[in-house]
């Protein structure tokens, strides 16, 4: 049997204390019982009331799902201005206003955008000093890891078959999502437009897997959500900066209140690159403030378009292996400028941040030549080929 919960929240395994695991367990558990050591900072995600989260996405801005404030049976677009109580930022409480909701014109998506003030009358700025950009190209599953962050239930006792064989977690930790702040790590295996509360509302989701450890794909710290991380985010790094890629909202289990890991429960959050100019224009047009957007893979100079500039800067540094950054056009941040940072710069050739997909407009100039010396191994490897098969 599948169910869905609307209301996520981190539930994550740790392969290293199966054996030990006879009780809840009030903090998430990953590998080792470490945490990842790279992750957004604490403060940039947020509480919001006692079943949610919420994501920093400026000084004054943040963004949430919608679904936690609509009652049962109730669609997002009747529930959507419900009364929005004091939030909280690293224990300090915010007072949130409705900007706007669900993605845009004729759009139902799960996510809304509110301003935050210091004060109930809504007079002063939160001014806070932490928060994240949005991630803006909709490349979600070609990364290699991505960070959740929630405040939702943690991982419980242990699921085991009638041989002993663990298979998934109960979920623990307190129902009033006051367990705090969690981070575990997954891939993006799945990109869809997909129902969320009911079918009058969809939103676009990115969603991954709940992986078994030592499995392909599993990453170190593997986690996925359960109960009460709505709004928490699913987060990305690029370049050294971090961004918003999805905010949690939606996980399909066999069994209510467990994860399962063998075979794999499932998460989903609302896809911010779908999102993206939205929340950038509309907070740009409440106030002026500009937003920090992902750049474009490709994008060399960070001058929010993919074109010959680009080219030049990963042309330069072609088949090069020290010294190299975004800026050379280590696109994936392998340190090599090879055809894989080739291939990014042609699938998003002539894009610009307006547009945060593929144009489709052109084709990028053919991979750059290797240089002469490179050339020249590569013809003496050829003239030894021919005269291995003269012989």
């Amino acid at each position: 049997m599948t169910g869905r919960f609307h209301k996520a929240g981190i539930a994550v395994l740790g392969a290293l204390a199966w054996a030990a695991l006879a009780g809840p367990v009030q903090a998430i558990i990953t590998y080792n019982d470490l945490v990842p050591p790279q992750t957004p900072n604490n403060s940039v995600v947020g509480q919001w009331g006692t079943n949610a989260g919420l994501v920093a996405i400026s000084p004054d801005f943040a963004i949430t799902t919608i679904h936690q404030s609509v009652p049962l049976g109730q669609s997002i677009s009747a529930t959507y201005a419900a009364s929005m109580a004091a939030v909280y930022f690293n224990g300090i409480p915010y007072y949130p206003q409705l900007v706007d909701w669900g993605g845009g014109a004729g759009q139902t998506a799960d996510i809304r955008i509110v301003r935050l003030y210091s004060d109930s009358n809504h007079t002063t700025p939160a001014n806070l000093t932490q928060y994240v950009g949005l991630y803006s190209t909709p490349n979600e599953t070609s990364l290699s890891q991505v960070v959740l962050g929630g405040m939702g239930r943690t991982r419980g006792a242990a699921l085991t078959t009638s041989g002993g064989v663990v298979y998934g977690y109960q979920w623990g930790g307190t129902a009033d999502n006051n367990n705090g702040i969690h981070w575990a790590t997954n891939t993006i295996s799945t990109t869809q437009y997909m129902q969320v509360v009911n079918s009058s509302d969809r939103s676009y989701e990115i969603g991954g897997d709940f992986t078994p450890a030592g499995t392909t794909g599993a990453t170190t710290y593997e986690g996925m959500s359960a109960d009460h991380d709505s709004g928490g985010g699913v987060f990305g790094q690029v370049n050294g900066q971090w961004y918003v890629m999805g905010l949690l909202n939606l996980v399909t289990t066999h069994t209510p209140g467990a994860a399962w890991f063998n075979p794999p429960d499932q998460f989903y959050a609302a896809q911010v690159s779908s999102y993206a100019n939205w929340i950038y224009t509309t907070v740009n047009a409440v106030d002026g403030e500009t937003l920090g957007l992902s750049p474009i893979p490709g994008d060399a100079n960070l001058d929010r378009k993919v074109n010959f500039a680009d080219y030049v800067a990963l042309s330069d540094h072609w088949l090069t292996t020290t010294g190299n950054s975004w800026a050379t056009g280590d696109f994936n941040g392998d340190g090599i400028v090879n055809f894989k940072d080739y291939v990014e710069l042609s699938d998003y050739w002539l894009t610009t941040i307006g547009s945060l997909s593929p144009s489709g407009l052109s084709t990028a100039p053919a991979p750059p030549a290797p240089e002469p010396a490179t050339l020249a191994l590569m013809a003496l490897g050829a003239l030894g080929l021919i005269r291995r098969k003269r012989a």
